[in-house]
């Protein structure tokens, strides 16, 4: 597997405490990728603080030498301590490249490791989750939305795309074009809405012009004369 075919995917943190331990003094060194700081995943990425606190951090693993390489493949997730990666060799940015993400760093720095096939089960079980969960909800948010609770419909559809940008590239696209559907639909409805009351302002001049004439035809009528 060549780093350009590696699928890197990003599973929630709140299960990385049960990842698999990594032999201690692991011989070999590891190039790894961080994982995005600004992250969906439960629980985020804890960065060290001005305390200095040794905390984990979390890269996938892009290539390994020595003895790693045997445990250590291509697309696996590994938690180290985030000094580890934050220390770690930096590599030169070539042509049109930025590789500020990447370091190389000692594999004995790696205590824990998510397999990348368990992360492919997880995602793919996710996945086939969120289909359910789509056919489910799509019909009850799109209901929101031709009642006009835009907003709440557009809050709903968010929260799935949340969950598809772990898992499904397909199911985001279908999400946007639901979202798109939606901005039209409460376009639609402040539009209807503008008119409304504009009609109902036009309506309430013409009564009010209409109840303005009708009293001054009662007093034109008062003061005829007799004759």
């Amino acid at each position: 597997m060549t780093e350009n075919a590696i699928d890197y995917i990003r599973t929630p943190l709140s299960e990385s405490i049960n990842w698999q331990d990594v032999t201690p003094d692991l011989k070999g060194r590891i190039i790894v990728k961080r994982w995005p700081v600004q992250t969906k995943s439960e629980g985020g990425i804890h960065l060290p603080g001005a305390d200095g606190r040794r905390v984990m951090g979390v890269a996938w693993v892009v290539r390994s030498t020595g003895a790693a390489k045997q445990i250590l493949c291509p697309g696996d997730s590994i938690i180290c301590p985030e000094t580890a990666i934050a220390n770690g060799l930096h590599f030169p940015n070539g042509e049109g490249v930025d590789l500020s993400d990447y370091r190389e760093i000692q594999a004995e720095d790696c205590y824990h490791v998510l397999p990348y096939a368990k992360a492919q089960e997880w995602r793919q079980k996710t996945a086939t989750d969120l289909i359910g969960e789509f056919d489910a909800d799509i019909p009850k948010i799109r209901l929101l939305a031709d009642e006009g609770d835009c907003s709440q419909a557009l809050a709903w559809l968010s929260k799935l795309r949340g969950k598809a940008e772990t898992c499904s590239d397909g199911m985001v696209e279908k999400l946007k074009a639901e979202e798109a559907d939606v901005l039209a639909k409460a376009q639609a409805h402040a539009t209807a809405k503008v008119l409304e009351q504009e009609r109902a302002e036009e309506a309430a001049k013409v009564a009010l012009a209409a109840e303005r004439q009708k009293q001054i035809d009662a007093r034109n009528k008062a003061n005829e004369k007799p004759q």
